[in-house]
């Protein structure tokens, strides 16, 4: 399987930075800033976990890097064997941590969780599509022209259906491109202002996109099952939604101090029955520790300050700078030194494909030419690669930068290397993997330190 979880792993840390540093920003702002600028800075994490940049490799103990290459090389002398497909070639690095047969099984056990994760939301969304779009929408003069009102209020155009069901135990918003307000039938005798409050409080979700944004979230914890992270985010990230519908709803009712928002809030949820809302669907409703923290949120609404904006620029900055500040200041570097390596691993495969394997052993780095005498290496290369036959084809799957130690000698000098992966072809092997690692040496030449193959 190609897959890369190097790189789903450097986006899933590269997330979890910012849920830390949203975190942080909400233990030192809380209870200062309104929700609606909180909600501004979560909105960075989704975008932290899905972006297809690239962090540089951190320190880890062991030398384990986040680009998959483990520290210490066989560097031993192998006796190669030729039985069947079994093709082991000396001098071979492993070529990284999940790449090994040891960790093969990794990927699929993400792409599991990736496609349970992913029938666990379009099932329910394609049954809750089926039952909500054949509902009639309200005809009710009353219930649309107080609709109607609170568009206008909301400084919303965009035609907006109202179901009115026993169906649901409380209010809530259903879709973007064809949205609807679902309203319990209990509700809708309520009196105007109660009405007005709960209408105000959806549209307030329509507006600020919240429906395609909590989309955004559920690819987040799609992709990232695995990381708790991304669940705490999404989590978040809902609570300040409510919270900043909340005050969206306020502030549309002219409402000084939001005590009359509150006093509505509680009413009409002392109504609800409880259960769950359709799925996709936001409703006003939701446990009772969030309650209490939106209750809290709405009394002191009126000391919350008005340039939340301000700290919200911050936060966005330092996100964004967490998220792509190493990508900008090591990505062209390391690419222009990647491509080179890679130019240089081609040549040397050259030479192996046209049999020069004394001159593939002259041209390789030190550490490949200590591990082999040159007349081995000969030996060893016709035994395994002249059964193969001519070469057919060879494409490149990936390329890893790596800086660090290649020894199991800890006082051993540190080095750059790159590691290629290729999808290759042979004549008596239809379905090869190579993998090639180069060094740069102190004359800045890149040259072959391992050479691994195997078949697919």
């Amino acid at each position: 399987m190609s897959f890369s979880l190097p790189f789903l792993l450097d986006l899933s840390l590269r997330g979890s930075l910012v849920v830390l540093a949203a975190s942080i920003a909400d233990l030192v702002w809380a209870g200062k800033i309104t929700a609606r600028w909180r909600r501004v800075w979560w909105l960075i994490v989704p975008f932290a976990f899905l972006w297809p940049g690239s962090m540089m490799p951190p320190v880890w103990i062991c030398n384990f890097g986040l680009n998959g290459v483990y520290s210490s090389p066989i560097s031993h002398v192998q006796t190669p064997t030729h039985s069947g497909y079994n093709l082991i070639v000396p001098v071979q690095i492993p070529v990284g941590l999940f790449a090994g047969a040891a960790f093969s099984w990794l990927p699929w056990v993400w792409l599991a969780g990736v496609i349970g994760s992913t029938l666990l939301v379009i099932i329910p969304t394609w049954k809750v599509q089926r039952q909500w779009s054949t509902k009639r929408l309200s005809t009710d003069p009353v219930l649309l022209n107080l609709l109607e009102d609170a568009k206008i209020t909301a400084g919303i155009t965009a035609p907006i259906g109202l179901i009115v069901t026993d169906e649901i135990a409380a209010p809530a918003l259903l879709g973007w491109l064809r949205p609807r307000i679902l309203l319990p039938t209990f509700l809708s005798t309520g009196s105007p202002n109660e009405l007005r409050a709960v209408l105000l409080h959806e549209l307030a979700h329509f507006k600020s996109l919240d429906i395609p944004l909590n989309w955004l979230f559920t690819a987040v914890r799609v992709i990232h099952w695995f990381n708790p992270l991304a669940w705490l985010a999404s989590a978040a990230w809902t609570r300040f939604r409510e919270e900043a519908a909340d005050e969206n709803a306020i502030r549309w009712m002219h409402e000084p101090t939001g005590t009359a928002y509150g006093e509505i809030l509680l009413k009409t949820l002392g109504k609800c029955t409880g259960g769950p809302a359709p799925y996709g669907a936001l409703a006003i409703g939701e446990s009772i520790e969030n309650l209490k923290r939106r209750i809290l949120m709405i009394r002191n609404y009126h000391s919350k300050s008005s340039r939340g904006w301000m700290a919200s620029a911050v936060i966005f900055t330092l996100g964004a700078l967490m998220a792509l500040s190493p990508t900008l200041a090591g990505d062209d570097d390391q690419d222009a030194a990647e491509k080179e390596a890679v130019a240089a691993i081609q040549a040397w495969l050259g030479e192996m494909d046209a049999g020069s394997y004394a001159r593939s052993w002259t041209d390789a780095a030190k550490i490949f030419r200590d591990a082999v005498p040159s007349d081995k290496w000969v030996t060893l290369s016709q035994n395994v690669r002249t059964p193969l036959g001519k070469l057919i084809q060879r494409n490149l799957d990936s390329a890893a930068y790596q800086s660090g130690v290649l020894s199991a000698d800890p006082n051993a000098d540190k080095g750059t290397y790159v590691i290629a992966q290729f999808d290759t072809s042979f004549e008596n092997m239809k379905y090869a993997r190579e993998s090639v690692t180069v060094e740069k040496e102190a004359d800045g030449v890149w040259r072959a330190a391992g050479y691994y193959i195997k078949p697919q």
